[in-house]
């Protein structure tokens, strides 16, 4: 699939997610077929699914239930906890936007950083060196952001990443 090649791949991807990077998973438990090997791994772990995100990010039709039934297999042979949001906290939109404008104020400020010189005369340096038009937009973008923008889109990531984060509690 497209996160791993083979049982081994999903278990090194989940070890780096590990708090402290400790190796909890061993990837022949995961690659045996043993429902009681694979029962004694699931009952220590808890996983956090967002879903569609309380119904904000639409999905193919049976995508969600096909993962939800994947999910049970989890509590099912091993016992693992396994949490999902119920509702989103804000609209799929307002975080897109919230994340767009963190991007592309960055942006510019990175680019800033490296080339120097102000702010507004950013985007036609840019354009003069060749640069490629999505950075340039991106820098555009980054100019529109004011400081009470930032701030707001930070309190929607930051809300965003507590709903998450309560997941785990």
């Amino acid at each position: 699939g497209p996160m791993a090649r083979c049982p081994e791949d999903v278990a090194m991807m989940l070890q780096t997610m590990l708090p402290g990077g400790k190796s909890k998973l061993d990837a022949s438990l995961i690659n045996n077929q043993n429902n009681e090997d694979l029962g004694k791994l699931f009952k220590t772990l808890k996983l956090g699914w967002l879903g569609d995100f309380g119904g904000s990010y639409l999905c193919e039709d049976g995508i969600v239930t096909h993962c939800k039934y994947s999910l049970d297999k989890f509590q099912f042979i091993g016992g693992a906890c396994v949490e999902s949001i119920s509702h989103a906290p804000f609209s799929s939109e307002k975080l897109w936007d919230a994340w767009m404008a963190i991007r592309s104020r960055r942006i510019l400020e990175s680019i800033l950083e490296c080339i120097g010189g102000s702010e507004g005369d950013i985007p036609e340096r840019l354009k003069a060196r060749n640069v490629k038009p999505e950075a340039v937009w991106e820098c555009e973008n980054g100019l529109g952001v004011t400081s009470q923008q930032l701030q707001k889109a930070v309190k929607v990531v930051e809300a965003w990443a507590c709903c998450v984060d309560e997941l785990f509690q």
